[in-house]
């Protein structure tokens, strides 16, 4: 057999016929970090969501943590920190005065997991 491997871009990390590097114009230097607790299988996915994110924030504003269970959080959660999550408490992002947080934290994985 021959082993066949379709051809990825290194920026967006997705194949080529769905690539959107072009749409990534600069990248951006905001004030808050963005830390990613990304579960193990969604390194593996074809159309992940997170190189996208680095590629378009300037070096250190994205962080990515990989795993299942996180228990050094306390280095990361700070007064200033707020996690993005849907839930009957959640309160709009447009609501969110800016620079009242410095980091957020975004779950990067399937609902089951």
């Amino acid at each position: 057999k021959q082993w066949y491997q379709r051809r990825v871009r290194a920026t967006c990390a997705r194949p080529m016929p769905q690539c959107v590097c072009h749409s990534i114009t600069e990248r951006h230097d905001i004030a808050t970090t963005v830390v990613v607790l990304q579960h193990p299988a969604e390194q593996n996915r074809q159309l992940r969501t997170v190189p996208l994110l680095q590629a378009g924030l300037v070096e250190g504003k994205c962080q990515v943590h990989i795993g299942k269970r996180f228990k050094n959080l306390e280095t990361i959660i700070t007064p200033r920190t707020a996690l993005l999550f849907p839930g009957r408490d959640a309160v709009n992002c447009g609501d969110v005065d800016r620079g009242t947080y410095d980091t957020l934290i975004c779950l990067d994985g399937t609902w089951p997991q």
